[in-house]
């Protein structure tokens, strides 16, 4: 009879533990949970404040990535050994700080672009456009792999 009781203690309990949210993050509201995509990768947000900073001001910081596996964003400029007048695409990617900020990154069989923030490599490699290794000249700019 004891055990029984002690099992119905613990069923009870964590039935309103569970009722309540667990107790923890007492200021969060434990049902809110959106999904919000930004530059192809989507965002998890538990809160309306984390969402409303994810949505308004890009800052996905406090969301989780709804597929953990996903890339991360290129945010790191290529190199440039001549002043800007050249720029290094590497194999994992980088950025191209002209009028329009190009993302590139490098394969085996070419140099692919595309312009804008926000991408990961996989997104260059798959919707990016195709150039030879040897690159392109934009405005006076050479761009080409490294």
């Amino acid at each position: 009879m004891h055990y029984y009781f002690k099992l119905f203690l613990t069923i009870f309990s964590l039935s309103i533990l569970s009722a309540c949210g667990s107790g923890s993050d007492w200021n969060m509201n434990s049902s809110f949970s959106e999904k919000i995509t930004i530059n192809g990768q989507t965002y998890i947000c538990k809160s309306q404040k984390d969402y409303n900073a994810c949505s308004n001001n890009s800052d996905c910081s406090a969301c989780t990535l709804e597929n953990p596996s996903q890339e991360p964003i290129i945010n790191t400029l290529c190199l440039t050994p001549d002043n800007g007048k050249t720029y290094l695409i590497s194999d994992i990617g980088c950025l191209v700080p002209l009028s329009n900020v190009l993302v590139g990154a490098c394969t085996s069989a070419s140099l692919k672009l595309l312009t804008g923030k926000g991408w990961s490599r996989s997104q260059v490699i798959d919707s990016g456009n195709s150039f030879s290794h040897a690159g392109l000249t934009l405005n006076g700019t050479l761009i080409k792999c490294h």
